[in-house]
């Protein structure tokens, strides 16, 4: 095995360790270029084998590399996070729970944002009830 197979096993240990395939996993973008730099490789050409023969994408950020299996990102891409408070005040507290539970199981950064964004948004009584819910819960 040579050090690039090597590295790439690295890495997928680490993320089959933090979830991986079921959740995106990120680690520290100049880490990780560091590190390759340190093997003699090119980061980039590493991601590139990840995806072309094992099946992982990648998406570089300003701080962060974030991973996500090629099979699974191309559903969550294709059906994104929407959050009706609406919807929202109609479920029971079990389904409430499961949907919040799964959708930060795959959560991308940029559904992140859209939550926060939309939460922000919100008239107060939209806020004050998702609030009384999650403490009914106990969540907060």
């Amino acid at each position: 095995m040579d050090t690039r197979d090597q590295f790439i096993k690295q890495i997928e240990e680490n993320l089959k360790g933090n979830g991986f395939p079921e959740r995106k996993v990120s680690l520290p973008l100049e880490k990780m270029y560091e590190i390759a730099d340190s093997k003699g490789l090119s980061f980039n050409d590493v991601l590139k084998v990840m995806k072309e023969k094992h099946g992982i994408e990648s998406l570089l950020e300003t701080e962060r590399v974030i991973f996500s299996s090629a099979k699974k990102g191309s559903a969550s891409q294709s059906a994104p996070f929407s959050f009706n408070p609406e919807e929202l005040k109609n479920m029971d507290q079990d389904e409430l729970k499961e949907k919040a539970q799964s959708f930060m199981k795959s959560m991308s950064p940029e559904q992140m944002a859209e939550i926060q964004k939309t939460f922000a948004n919100m008239s107060q009584e939209e806020k004050d009830e998702i609030m009384r819910k999650g403490k009914e819960m106990g969540l907060l």
